[in-house]
């Protein structure tokens, strides 16, 4: 009966790793037919940016360079803020860009951040380029510890526990991770303000914290100094941060939007 039970646990595991292997396999075919390469675990982009092959980089770039989620086009000197800077695949797309002056980026999960950084390092001629932080930005200043998992580095949330939702349980790499969070209007303004003559570009995937972000960047007076808003809305409706928006002189429009939809990509141009 035991061995009943462990063969099954096997199967289970085997199957679920080969839908894994088959969920990106489109992702990847797509990145290749578009000019990358993958050679040694490395993946090189057309534009000669190069990432280590973590479980989500085929989805991920294929979402930047195939896609285009992020793909705006702006010719004026600027600067590019990433919120939610995952394994820094946005913020290495944007730091390849010659009119963006300077990146900084805020990653609040230590084994996600390490992984940014190793990507970061393979791209020594953006490197100077960047800035990273570690921490997460939000309403206020909090720290506390939450799971994490490995393999859903850019499904986790510091403002929602996913394991029930991403059922992080079937994974065996799941930890607890301490993180730290920083009120967003008090790292933000230093930058803004050495940056005085440069557009600001805001990019934010954040799995849920994006509206306390906005909300404290709103009552400071920071938002409006944006000038392209990015960003990746969760686990509710968009309305909030659409008015908040548009109040501060800002035109909004989605890509794929439905009312119905708990996530989904909000621009904000003025």
């Amino acid at each position: 009966m035991r061995i009943k039970f462990v063969q099954e646990v096997i199967d289970k595991i085997r199957k679920k790793s080969s839908k894994k292997k088959e969920k990106f396999e489109f992702e990847k075919n797509a990145l290749i037919n578009n000019g990358f390469l993958l050679e040694d675990n490395i993946l090189t982009s057309p534009n000669a940016l190069k990432f280590y092959n973590s479980y989500q980089a085929f989805y991920i770039l294929w979402e930047i360079f195939v896609r285009g989620d992020y793909n705006i086009i702006n010719n004026k000197d600027s600067i590019f803020i990433d919120i939610g800077m995952n394994e820094a695949f946005v913020t290495l797309y944007y730091s390849k860009k010659t009119n963006i002056k300077k990146v900084y980026s805020f990653e609040p999960f230590n084994p996600t951040y390490k992984s940014a950084l190793k990507n970061i390092d393979l791209n020594s001629g953006v490197k100077p380029k960047i800035t990273t932080f570690l921490c997460g930005l939000g309403y206020e200043n909090e720290e506390f510890e939450i799971a994490y998992c490995k393999e859903e580095a850019g499904n986790m949330s510091v403002v929602k526990d996913r394991l029930k939702e991403i059922k992080l349980t079937d994974y065996a790499d799941v930890t607890m991770e301490k993180v730290k969070i920083r009120k967003a209007s008090e790292m933000i303004f230093p930058i803004i303000h050495s940056h005085p003559d440069e557009k600001k570009i805001l990019k934010i995937d954040t799995e849920g914290s994006e509206f306390g972000i906005l909300k404290d960047l709103d009552e400071n007076n920071l938002l409006s100094k944006f000038d392209i808003i990015m960003l990746e809305y969760h686990f509710k409706s968009p309305k909030e941060l659409e008015d908040r928006l548009t109040n501060n002189g800002f035109t909004v429009f989605y890509n794929n939007y439905t009312e119905s939809a708990k996530v989904g990509m909000l621009y904000a141009i003025k």
